[in-house]
């Protein structure tokens, strides 16, 4: 009876190991057939130093708004005259005001100016920013407007990522000490947080791993064998860009809590949806942070929420016509909404 189980056993291990070598020979094949046909582009992640900047040093890419910051990547230059790569809109008819830390602003960032009034923070990207507008006609240039007593410090960089983001709450909170901070992002700032390499500005900039006491910043490349095969198998990639997807979203939670944990102030997040994804009524559940931030005390705001329902005549106003950024009407709804927001935050 015995030997019979051991055979039956042996039997089973026998074809399990058969079945898991016809596996691997199927994939093989498969993965030999998709190398020669290469289907879709392979995603590689950025590593530091692996890509050489092409912003300052190659004249076939030009980007006249920026210059590098050690701290956060870069910021803005100093100048009324910049200009951001559009075929629609004649920029030289916008002027932008940049203060002495590099930032839209119509004062410099320091104690000297500070009013006593409620200052908030605003971390983000080139949807804060405001490219192709005029200063009132931005987020907030239109929040101002509103609540002339808040003094709102604007922070958005165009091109940033969650990590920069983070990276300038740091540099600058102890120095501004807000009452709030709102941090404002786009599902693009969430993925940008991997990349040690911006491809549109040909710059890289810093970025982050996490280690058992937090962050640390990458300082070489890391690649090894398996990287290497993520980075070239078909098949594989698949996977591998899952899997960076997830991690992406876990450090954008990780630095949010931390930036609630080191300011211990009132903090608010904002997600500001992309026009074609209201268009197309897909709005992206992975990148929703709502019930982490209801788990940690944090303010949370989902514009998807009061844009979805809106007639898409209405939904289009809210965005420049040839471009993916917000327009002045986008900018004034969403003020509204703000406005409310921070009011209750600070009448708490």
């Amino acid at each position: 009876m015995r030997l019979k189980i051991i055979w039956k056993a042996k039997n089973k291990f026998k074809l399990l190991v058969i079945n898991v070598i016809v596996l691997l020979c199927m994939l093989l094949f498969l993965e030999a057939i998709l190398q020669l046909l290469k289907p879709y582009n392979l995603y590689k992640r950025t590593s530091p130093g692996q890509i050489q900047d092409k912003t300052f040093n190659n004249h076939q890419i030009k980007v006249s708004w920026m210059k590098l910051d050690s701290t956060v990547g870069w910021i803005c230059a100093d100048s009324s005259n910049l200009q951001f790569s559009s075929l629609y809109y004649n920029q030289f008819k916008v002027k932008y005001k940049i203060n002495k830390q590099g930032y839209r602003s119509n004062f410099d960032f320091n104690k000297d100016y500070f009013h006593f009034r409620k200052k908030i923070m605003l971390l983000g990207e080139s949807f804060l920013f405001g490219v192709y507008l005029d200063y009132s006609n931005t987020l907030v240039g239109q929040l101002e407007l509103l609540t002339p007593k808040v003094q709102y410090l604007n922070f958005g960089i165009p091109g940033y990522g969650i990590d920069q983001m983070f990276m300038t709450f740091r540099k600058y909170y102890e120095q501004i000490n807000p009452d709030i901070i709102v941090l404002i992002y786009i599902d693009d700032d969430i993925p940008r947080i991997l990349e040690s390499y911006r491809f549109v500005e040909g710059l890289n900039k810093p970025s982050y791993k996490i280690n058992s006491e937090g962050f640390e910043y990458r300082n070489s490349t890391d690649y090894n064998f398996t990287i290497t095969l993520l980075h070239h198998s078909y098949i594989m990639n698949k996977f591998y860009e899952k899997y960076l997807d997830y991690l992406a979203v876990s450090f954008t939670k990780k630095m949010i809590k931390q930036i609630k944990i080191e300011s211990k102030k009132e903090v608010l997040i904002v997600r500001w949806p992309r026009k074609e994804m209201l268009i197309w009524r897909k709005i992206d559940w992975y990148y929703d942070l709502s019930e982490f931030c209801n788990n940690n005390g944090i303010h949370y705001v989902n514009l998807a929420d009061y844009f979805s329902d809106l007639p898409v005549d209405r939904i289009q106003s809210f965005y420049l016509a040839h471009d993916g950024h917000p327009s002045e009407c986008g900018n004034k709804f969403v003020a509204g909404l703000l406005n409310k927001e921070i009011n209750k935050i600070i009448n708490k």
